[in-house]
């Protein structure tokens, strides 16, 4: 699921009711989205990635130098709160 909000998003729409009465268990469920290309760029950084926990709304945002490196930054992140 991506996780763009736009200029003429409106609280009207209820997301809640898309996962039901179920809650998932931390960690259970992240969305996130990867965004870019960051103008002008920010050193070599281009694009970065936004995670967040469906249970409990943790969010996390990380800087990224290349699309590539997005996968093991969600595995560096889920690893660094499982211990």
């Amino acid at each position: 699921m991506l996780l763009v909000l736009k200029a003429n998003w409106s609280l009207d729409h209820h997301h809640l009711a898309k996962v039901g009465t179920e809650f998932p268990r931390f960690l259970e469920r992240i969305q996130g989205d990867i965004c870019g290309l960051i103008h002008p760029p920010c050193g070599p950084f281009r694009y970065f990635i936004i995670l967040v926990d469906a249970s409990t709304r943790w969010s996390h945002t990380c800087l990224l130098s290349t699309c590539n490196l997005a996968f093991a930054r969600l595995l560096a992140q889920i690893i660094r709160l499982r211990v």
